[in-house]
């Protein structure tokens, strides 16, 4: 389209002082020029000539182009010797190739630009999900600025000296809760003194072994009473359900009766005082309808956004998460994208990432704590981790077992040794459905 943004003259000067001298040519590859740089279709095919020329090791010159071109049958729609006549006769001079490129460079970087505004015009007229058009358009405008190299690191001397700075100010107190608790303090103590933003936590256990009630009631309560704002994306039960066992965890009456009629006063009273306090924490709870990593990472962004920073995002559960983009992927390759894809969240948004999950058949059999390696339906949840927790209520499967003890199994700790926390360290509270100290 000639309408959209580019400069003809540029590319026949970079384009042209490569077929005039054949020492530029490594330099077009050092620029990182690729064929779709360029505006005109005559100009992409000489430069993927060009490409395919140094990259064999062939000297480049108007003869050699002209063969390679003939060759892939690209000679007439490259417009034969009238295209590179044009282009040697504009020819830059050797000091003004690295401008001349960033010329071009720039100009394709607008025309992408260009190009995402249709496209996300396009998705507003016709999407009926516009959550996941809106993070569609967030991940357009990531390409476009990867494509264009916006993203150039960081060097390792500047890395130090931001890293050290930021140790500084942790030890001068000038930078506080660099670590988000998980309400046990035991566990806090073997993680350095809390999770990380970056890690990627798997909780995983049997039904009913409360893994749903730790990463609500602990992790996510704790979380947020420190100042973390916290994403709860909920797939099996609603809202208010959640709510309600974040009630139950603060005032210790059991959610089973919260909507009994007849409730005692004292017990009404005590849900009311906690319903403060769940009232102004920063927490949303999102269902099913937000059930992708698209949807889930387009809320995650609005919260960070409102708040200016996001501490957690809990998934309940990794197996009920949707793809539709993959419709015809195998539930194994869904759950290890889905995996990979909640890794990167976490370290995108700088955020702790909680995924629940749920073991295989045969370990639902095994009446004993399961293994982080008997993940239903993908190896890679183990590989994403960077902590996998397995809760285990023992009276569950033991008639005699106390129901209060509790145990806590580290069966992957990235960054340091695993420590398991036995009845010496927690215990469970049925009433509050939440893990505790001992």
């Amino acid at each position: 389209m000639q309408g959209l943004p580019h400069s003809a003259d540029a590319e026949r000067e970079v384009l042209g002082a490569v077929l005039l001298r054949a020492d530029m040519a490594p330099r077009l590859v050092e620029a990182g020029l690729r064929p779709q740089d360029f505006h005109l279709e005559r100009n992409q095919l000489v430069c993927r000539a060009i490409l395919d020329l140094a990259e064999t090791g062939v000297a480049v010159d108007e003869a050699t182009v002209r063969e390679h071109l003939l060759s892939r049958k690209e000679w007439h729609k490259a417009g034969e010797f009238r295209t590179l006549s044009e282009l040697m006769d504009k020819g830059a001079v050797t000091g003004a190739f690295e401008h001349m490129c960033d010329v071009v460079k720039r100009y394709a970087l607008r025309r992408l630009l260009v190009s995402h505004g249709w496209d996300v015009s396009k998705m507003g007229l016709e999407s009926d999900e516009p959550e996941l058009a809106l993070e569609r358009a967030h991940k357009g405008l990531r390409d476009i600025a990867e494509s264009g190299k916006l993203y150039t690191g960081v060097t390792v001397s500047d890395g130090v000296k931001g890293y050290m700075d930021y140790i500084g100010k942790v030890q001068a107190g000038e930078i506080a809760d660099t670590r988000v608790p998980t309400g046990l303090r035991r566990l806090d103590e073997h993680l350095g003194g809390g999770l990380k933003t970056g890690w990627q936590v798997v909780v995983m256990s049997a039904a009913g072994h409360g893994k749903t009630a730790f990463a609500v009631n602990n992790l996510a309560l704790s979380a947020a009473k420190a100042g973390h704002p916290v994403l709860i994306c909920s797939l099996e039960m609603q809202a208010k359900e959640v709510i309600g066992r974040m009630v139950a965890a603060e005032s210790g009456v059991p959610v089973h009766i919260h909507d009994r009629t007849g409730l005692d006063p004292l017990d009404y009273s005590r849900m009311m005082r906690a319903a403060d306090v769940v009232f102004g924490l920063p927490i949303r709870i999102i269902g099913a309808r937000h059930g992708t990593v698209e949807s889930i990472m387009s809320v995650a962004r609005q919260m960070k956004s409102q708040y200016g920073n996001l501490g957690m995002v809990v998934v309940d559960y990794l197996q009920l998460m949707r793809t539709p983009e993959k419709a015809d992927a195998s539930s194994e390759e869904k759950i290890s994208g889905n995996s990979g894809a909640l890794k990167l969240l976490a370290n995108e948004l700088d955020c702790v990432s909680v995924v629940l999950s749920q073991p295989v058949l045969s370990a639902k059999r095994d009446k004993k704590r399961p293994s982080i390696t008997q993940a239903k339906g993908s190896g890679s949840i183990e590989d994403d981790a960077d902590l996998a927790l397995i809760p285990w209520l023992p009276f569950k499967v033991d008639d005699n077992a106390p129901r209060s003890h509790a145990e806590m199994g580290m069966d992957k700790f990235r960054h340091g040794p695993q420590q398991n926390l036995g009845m010496e360290d927690i215990s469970w509270n049925g009433k509050s459905m939440r893990f505790e100290e001992v």
